[in-house]
């Protein structure tokens, strides 16, 4: 038997031997082997696709250099940073994040040519929205030349559905398309960065009452708001949102008064902003994945100031003045 033991143990050790081999000769090459079958999935049969994601690189990182002034001019403005902490960035196509960029540009040109009062209708293209702002001395060349640049790479994805940019490639257009959107809210659409004389009165008036514990928001009705919510982040970013009702209510189906569709971490009734004596207030109506109000998450009523940030699922949107009254 002890012979026959030894007999037997001696493949045994042989066997064990060549398994520990292999398994650290797979350590060493799963990693490489993991960023081939990337290269492999990423390949395009179709050389027009392939010429595509190849310009798209290109023409991105021309714009990003382009951007440099204007990143910095939006970094330097910035009061509170816009976190994406809910959204898996990981999980969203590349394809999908491009033209989700492309429709904030496009709707931050038309929000634009309206607050300067530039006649558009439903037939003007982006390019010539942007040339009449140019005309209208609100944007310079080097920034309209830059708007038709990203405007064109995002309509060409949207006319070929086979055509797809490299995820990295993604990420930096939403980059530059985010710091141009915020450009414009910082300079055009936002309306207490450029405060007339009356203007500077009611905020130093409004500032007064603030401090001495008084009302600082007006009686919303149609057509007069109590404030704007100005989307800063998500599918809506770019677009303004008048609060006139004392009741103001959010979520993902079209009868909220701000209805925000097509996002699965928002509910259909997910929050609601009151007016009350002077002051408004949020509060979460049950909702899977909570309400933020400056990153804080809402439990029970908080109140709301102007400039605080209130985030519900993708979106969040900044709180602003709406007009002088």
């Amino acid at each position: 038997m002890d012979r026959g033991w030894k007999e037997l143990l001696w493949p045994l050790v042989t066997l064990a031997g060549i398994v520990s081999s292999l398994i650290l000769f797979w350590e060493q090459i799963r990693d490489q082997l993991q960023e081939l079958l990337q290269k492999i999935a990423s390949m395009e049969i179709d050389p027009r696709a392939r010429r595509f994601k190849l310009r798209f690189a290109q023409q991105v990182k021309h714009a990003k250099a382009r951007a440099k002034v204007i990143s910095e001019i939006v970094a330097a403005n910035r009061s509170l940073p816009v976190d994406d902490y809910l959204i898996n960035r990981a999980e969203q196509a590349a394809r999908d994040v491009v033209l989700e960029a492309w429709g904030a540009i496009k709707q931050t040109m038309y929000d634009a040519c309206a607050a300067g009062k530039i006649p558009l209708t439903p037939a003007v293209r982006i390019p010539q929205a942007v040339r009449r702002l140019v005309k209208a001395n609100a944007v310079d060349p080097s920034l309209a030349y830059l708007i038709n640049l990203l405007y064109d790479l995002g309509q060409e994805l949207a006319d070929n559905p086979r055509l797809k940019p490299m995820g990295t490639d993604a990420v930096v257009y939403r980059e530059i398309t985010n710091d141009i959107v915020d450009w414009f809210m910082l300079r055009i659409l936002s309306p207490g960065k450029r405060e007339e004389p009356k203007r500077q009165q009611t905020v130093i008036a409004r500032n007064f009452r603030q401090l001495q514990g008084g009302a600082s928001f007006s009686p919303p009705r149609p057509g007069h708001p109590t404030a704007l919510l100005i989307a800063v982040g998500g599918s809506l970013r770019g677009r303004r949102f008048s609060i006139e009702k004392e009741h103001f209510w959010i979520g993902r189906d079209s009868d909220n008064d701000l209805p925000i569709p097509g996002d699965a971490f928002v509910s259909g009734r997910h929050a609601s902003l009151r007016f009350k004596q002077g002051n408004l207030f949020i509060s979460d109506q049950g909702s899977r994945n909570g309400t933020f109000l400056n990153k804080k998450k809402v439990v029970g009523v908080s109140e709301v100031r102007w400039g605080d940030q209130i985030q519900l699922g993708e979106s969040t949107f900044q709180v602003s003045e709406a007009s002088v009254r």
